[in-house]
């Protein structure tokens, strides 16, 4: 079966595991088997590609969505969680695989905490960090513009400063 495009992909997990798999070389695969693609080993499900054994740095993997992406790809990937643990991330909601990845507490924000972190080397950033909440970005836009706008400036640079071969950027509607 061909790859599906992410247009055609009806859930955010779907969409993510074809961004993961973007530029590794599959273009076909059996439903449920085993492949080789760019060096990596991928596993097929459902023609969506999940590459095992890849280390990725997920930022606000404490939030909803991020705490999920980290609970999918614990057990096939290794995890960094890179979280501030601010009124949206709550450590205790990944207790159930405590052990399956690394925590570091840091704001994306703070280029020597990114700087420090990037520098062990990543497949992939992944950043689900961001300010939520459109009443809060009301009464508070610094906070809003620093976490989604300049944190992210800082988490893009240092990829590139790296040459990390991924960033998937997942954002909120506060920052349209």
């Amino acid at each position: 079966t061909k790859a599906t495009s992410p247009s055609r992909m009806s859930s955010r997990a779907g969409r993510m595991r074809w961004l993961l798999a973007k530029g590794t070389g599959l273009r076909h695969a059996e439903a449920t088997g085993f492949g080789r693609a760019g060096g990596k080993l991928l596993h097929i499900i459902r023609t969506k590609a999940i590459i095992l054994d890849m280390k990725i740095l997920v930022t606000g993997g404490c939030g909803f969505i991020g705490s999920h992406f980290i609970r999918t790809y614990a057990r096939s990937a290794r995890i960094v969680n890179f979280d501030a643990l601010t009124y949206a991330g709550n450590l205790e909601s990944l207790a159930d695989i405590e052990g399956k990845f690394r925590f570091v507490k840091g704001d994306i924000a703070d280029e020597a905490a990114v700087e420090k972190i990037v520098s062990e080397g990543f497949d992939a950033i992944v950043n689900f960090a961001a300010e939520s909440h459109v009443d809060r970005s009301l009464y508070g836009p610094k906070a809003f513009v620093r976490t989604n706008v300049e944190g992210t400036l800082v988490l893009l640079e240092a990829a590139r400063k790296h040459k990390l071969p991924r960033f998937v950027q997942i954002s909120t509607d506060e920052v349209y």
